[in-house]
């Protein structure tokens, strides 16, 4: 009898469990992410919302003389859908102009990182990492 009623708390936990791992792993990406070189740094603010995430960025080069930002619009510049698990694909407009960038972002719950990857580079002036693994903070 008691090897049952352990058995049937267990199964019971076993769905809540899994229900609280998933809420974490979804809100992993909602955040400002990171990243920095030698000659500059860019800023990724998303927000998930289901298999989409939206956001907004600021990038700076050149040590400062080349800004990129569009931190706060009514439009989103960063606009995202889920292709496979942890894996996004959608489209950056550039601050500076109405250049767009198709990219691919990578989230990496093992290490709270998130790799992002420019899938095209446009012919007008952007300022974004072609490839580089951001940091949440």
């Amino acid at each position: 009898m008691k090897a049952t009623l352990k058995n049937l708390i267990i199964a019971s936990a076993i769905p809540f469990l899994l229900s609280l791992a998933g809420c974490a792993k979804s809100k992993e990406i909602t955040g400002t992410w990171y990243w920095k070189s030698a000659t500059g740094n860019t800023e990724l603010y998303l927000v998930q919302k289901g298999k989409q995430i939206t956001g907004n960025y600021c990038s700076s080069f050149g040590n400062g003389s080349k800004l990129d930002c569009k931190e706060t619009d009514a439009d989103n510049a960063i606009s995202l859908n889920l292709i496979t698990e942890n894996v996004y694909e959608g489209t950056v407009k550039s601050g500076i102009n109405d250049a767009v960038i198709n990219i691919r972002i990578i989230l990496k719950p093992d290490n709270q990182s998130l790799y992002l990857e420019q899938l095209s580079q446009p012919n007008e002036e952007y300022y974004l990492p072609n490839k580089a693994t951001f940091t949440l903070n």
